[in-house]
């Protein structure tokens, strides 16, 4: 996905704008469809919010081998997601922790447990410097000014889908709970993944 993000023409996507047909929105589906996560060939929702069924479609098995397997413990098991954990993004030069707020009402090694609804930019997702996604409209603006040359910005995470697939067999506040399998999209083509749980000694499925 991320060679997609570099050159989308080469897989057949045209870099000319149209807010109703050839938006970010289609960029980031086709990104998703380049992938193997989205054979379906869906297209997107112009209206953030109702692409969140079709997220949820996304085959568990296919995000983790998208993303390689799972997991960043080191032993290889799946761990309960929390407070302070470690995100990367595929577009992000630099990574962010996490921040989980005390709503869900559970602890794990002292730290807030997280859910897949952890997921609001900036109070949950911060962000992970600069970008490099041309699908975000304030890199593709700097690098037209740059005559072309990919142009990195501050970044401003837009995930406003919840995490998938998260676990299925725990709730956490009536929603799945939140593993370090799970991955998080970004509006922006960004593939957000957890390089560190924030704990090891909680483990999920």
């Amino acid at each position: 996905m991320k060679s997609f993000g570099e050159d989308p023409t080469a897989a057949g996507f045209s870099t000319r704008y149209n807010g109703l047909t050839n938006s970010c929105i289609d960029f980031t589906w086709k990104a998703l469809e380049v992938g193997g996560l989205n054979p379906s060939g869906y297209e997107g929702a112009i209206w953030p919010t109702h692409n969140i069924s079709a997220v949820k479609k996304i085959a568990a098995p296919a995000v983790a081998a998208a993303a390689g397997g799972a997991s960043s413990a080191g032993s290889g098991a799946i761990s309960h997601v929390c407070n302070n954990a470690l995100l990367a993004c595929s577009f992000g030069a630099a990574p962010s922790a996490m921040g989980v707020l005390p709503l869900n009402r559970m602890m794990t090694s002292n730290q807030p447990a997280a859910n897949i609804m952890d997921h609001i930019p900036i109070v949950n997702i911060r962000p992970f410097g600069m970008c490099s996604s041309p699908a975000n409209p304030v890199v593709a603006a700097a690098t037209a000014a740059a005559m072309g040359v990919l142009t990195p910005m501050p970044c401003v995470p837009a995930t406003v889908s919840p995490w998938v697939p998260g676990s299925p067999t725990v709730l956490l506040a009536n929603m799945p709970a939140l593993n370090n399998t799970s991955k998080l999209m970004c509006m922006w083509a960004g593939v957000i993944q957890v390089t560190f749980p924030g704990q090891v000694t909680e483990h999920i499925p």
